[in-house]
């Protein structure tokens, strides 16, 4: 871990000690959330939350003084986290804030908010109480599901989309992985894939089932491993097709195109061996950033065409199985990512 992140995860954990909480809860080896300061709180976009922080000064040490100062530092973290929110991309075009009647929508979400830590302080001068408050993007009272709905339809609707292969196939196990580090790619809650030419990939309603009800559009992580490392540090071998963007670190003699081909076939119903090798993942490398704000992610043709024509490939992507890997917050304030001898020391480290 070189100095500036150092600097970072401490100043993270000083202001809101939730050791969990930038480590992002069932993500594969190898990726952190990627978690985002923000006045008055934090932004997690791997498991898609706010935490706001609130604080209440107390006229008094006893019980009553005691309720009184988590009251106000509870009406404080809404506040902050009615701010935050507001604040958040929305796609490429707005932010959460801009979309029409957003500010009276969203304040009704952070009423259902979720108490994650409450701290009295009487011994201090003045006495007072800190409040952190954990508001979901994602669920039944997400502050996403307010938007859901229209940006599904919209979509939807737009022009210029490849078509995925019908053939499904079990990818529970499975993520699609899209590195997209030195891009300056930034999070929003419906991001858009397109391919070199700007046909869709990927968005909110290529998933198949309620998104309501389901993680983020995208998940937004971190790492310190090189792009051949996210691939060889899961067992058994990659998701096939193996992608243009992607080589094996030591691929065999007899692979020489960069097309990939398909899975074998198996007889349906039978378990084959190979299925549970396969339950692994797809690497790939982004070719772009996209649009001005930095919220499109842009994959070569080739290896939107492989995602596109393979059951694996598709069956990642109407699952919403996507996870995005982008520089720090760290390595974005000095602009470079992180150094090789960084990278061998954090693969090393990891069993």
């Amino acid at each position: 871990m070189n100095r500036e992140t150092a600097v970072l995860a401490f100043a993270i954990a000083a202001a809101c000690p939730l050791s969990a909480m930038a480590q992002g809860t069932g993500l594969p080896p190898g990726l952190t959330a990627h978690v985002r300061p923000v006045a008055g709180g934090f932004i997690d976009w791997a498991e898609g939350f706010i935490l706001a922080e609130g604080k209440g000064i107390a006229e008094s040490r006893d019980e009553q003084g005691q309720l009184m100062a988590q009251r106000a530092a509870t009406v404080d973290a809404s506040r902050n986290a009615l701010a935050i929110a507001l604040g958040v991309p929305l796609d490429g075009k707005a932010l959460v804030g801009g979309a029409g009647d957003a500010r009276v929508k969203i304040q009704g979400v952070i009423r259902g908010h979720q108490v994650k830590e409450s701290e009295w302080f009487p011994n201090e001068t003045p006495p007072r109480a800190r409040v952190v408050l954990r508001v979901p993007f994602w669920g039944a009272k997400g502050v996403a599901t307010v938007f859901y709905e229209k940006q599904r339809s919209a979509a939807a609707r737009r022009a210029n989309r490849l078509s995925l292969i019908a053939e499904e196939v079990d990818v529970s196990e499975a993520v699609l992985i899209i590195d997209a580090r030195g891009l300056k790619t930034a999070p929003c809650l419906f991001p858009v894939v397109t391919d070199e030419q700007g046909r869709v990939v990927y968005d909110v309603s290529r998933i198949a089932r309620d998104g309501r009800d389901r993680g983020p559009v995208v998940r937004y992580v971190e790492s310190r491993l090189t792009l051949q490392e996210l691939s060889a540090l899961f067992e058994g071998p990659a998701l096939q097709p193996r992608l243009a963007s992607h080589q094996p670190v030591d691929p065999p003699a007899a692979t020489t195109a960069s097309r990939p081909t398909s899975a074998p076939a198996t007889q349906p119903g039978t378990p084959d061996a190979s299925t549970k090798r396969q339950r692994k993942r797809i690497v790939v490398k982004a070719a772009d950033a996209g649009a001005a704000s930095g919220t499109q992610i842009v994959l070569t043709t080739e290896d939107a065409e492989a995602l596109r024509q393979t059951p694996e490939g598709a069956s990642l992507l109407r699952s919403g199985r996507v996870v995005v890997v982008v520089d720090s917050a760290a390595a974005g304030i000095e602009g470079r990512g992180p150094t090789a001898e960084d990278e061998t020391q954090i693969a090393r480290a990891i069993p």
